[in-house]
């Protein structure tokens, strides 16, 4: 059989160009999840929870229990917020009371005893992604779900350690600049979201690679569309 060397040279090149393509593409997705907070209940949450915190930090040591329940309520919007992105959802969701029951939502005290457990940072946002999906403490510290986690979103998580390095960086000088508390409170919770948003996105972008269903994607929608 005669194989024409022009046809696989202009194969290997289309595969090229869509390749490029898809990673230009989810470089610019994820920097869509990067700002999704500025919008929606996102923004509400921030201020809100920005006004909280600073007249906690007011209070002295009698603000020390409303600091922590609202760091708490805040963590926990954050992880519905990976819920909604991660599902393929593009709005953030509006802040109801039902999602502050602590009986509901433990993902928070979770992640924080990983992460004083952590011995490498940069295992950190693979974690983060773990608890969110599975809600399960021990799979987030599995060294294998870990590995997995990390080679499903491939070149993506070394774009999300830059992304949470830069941004702790950037909470670092703004907490230099001894600005208004509130808007000092607000930049860092924003950020915080930020984080949240953007591993979920990755986590959504990535969602073939990782085997996961999402609620809402292009490919349901061609699905639902398509004639019976």
């Amino acid at each position: 059989m005669c194989v024409n060397t022009p046809d696989i040279l202009i194969q290997h090149r289309v595969k090229m160009a869509l390749s490029t393509n898809s990673q230009e593409s989810r470089s610019a997705n994820l920097l869509h999840h990067l700002i999704r907070p500025a919008r929606g209940g996102a923004i509400g949450v921030v201020i809100v929870f920005a006004v909280l915190l600073a007249l906690g930090e007011k209070a002295g040591l009698m603000g020390i229990p409303a600091i922590l329940i609202s760091l708490s309520w805040y963590f926990k919007y954050g992880y519905i917020l990976f819920d909604h992105v991660v599902r393929g959802l593009d709005e953030p969701p509006a802040l109801d009371i039902a999602m502050l029951n602590p009986v509901d939502e433990q993902r928070p005290l979770w992640q924080l005893a990983i992460l004083l457990m952590a011995v490498a940072g940069l295992l950190f946002p693979a974690s983060v992604a773990i608890l969110g999906l599975e809600g399960n403490p021990f799979k987030a510290v599995y060294p294998v779900a870990l590995v997995r986690m990390i080679g499903g979103l491939g070149l993506s998580y070394v774009v999300i350690l830059a992304v949470l390095a830069g941004v702790a960086l950037l909470v670092g000088l703004v907490a230099k600049l001894h600005l208004w508390l509130v808007l000092e409170l607000a930049i860092t919770m924003f950020a915080i979201l930020s984080i949240f948003s953007m591993l979920a996105g990755a986590v959504y972008e990535r969602r073939h690679e990782l085997g996961l269903d999402a609620w809402h994607s292009p490919e349901r929608t061609e699905e639902q569309e398509a004639p019976s």
